[in-house]
């Protein structure tokens, strides 16, 4: 055989391997579908054992019972409830060193925030308005 037949066989069979690639059915994990928490839903092993490593201070019982409720009562749906219990950790992580003493965070501290822009911004119109009447 001539050195062209057998680029092109190489070829063509380099072709077929990426079809078959393209071809071959995605794994199980990319069809699964969203759905609502299940009824007997607890996170899996894997999921405990990181919240133990990662974030030991938040108690795992409590957070569950509320992650469990709120999810429960909303009925949305979800691809990967683990995923959003780690979320919920992390989130129950940062609102509790939030409310530690000496870190300003959360509703609270944005309302007071706002109220002594307000004020300064008072004081200086104030200012300003008296300087025009005096005058």
């Amino acid at each position: 055989m001539s050195k062209w037949v057998l680029e092109r066989l190489a070829a063509l069979e380099l072709r077929v391997a990426e079809l078959e690639k393209i071809s071959q059915p995605k794994p199980a994990t990319a069809t699964v579908r969203s759905r609502q928490l299940p009824a007997d839903w607890t996170p899996a092993e894997t999921t405990l054992a990181w919240h133990e490593e990662k974030f030991p201070d938040v108690e795992e019982g409590a957070e569950r019972d509320k992650f469990v409720d709120y999810w429960r009562a909303r009925g949305d749906v979800r691809r990967d409830w683990d995923a959003a219990y780690r979320n919920w950790i992390r989130k129950a992580d940062e609102f509790s060193k939030a409310g530690r003493p000496g870190r300003a965070n959360g509703p609270a501290s944005r309302t007071t925030t706002i109220d002594t822009a307000n004020r300064e911004r008072r004081d200086r119109v104030a200012h300003q308005l008296a300087k025009v009447w005096r005058s």
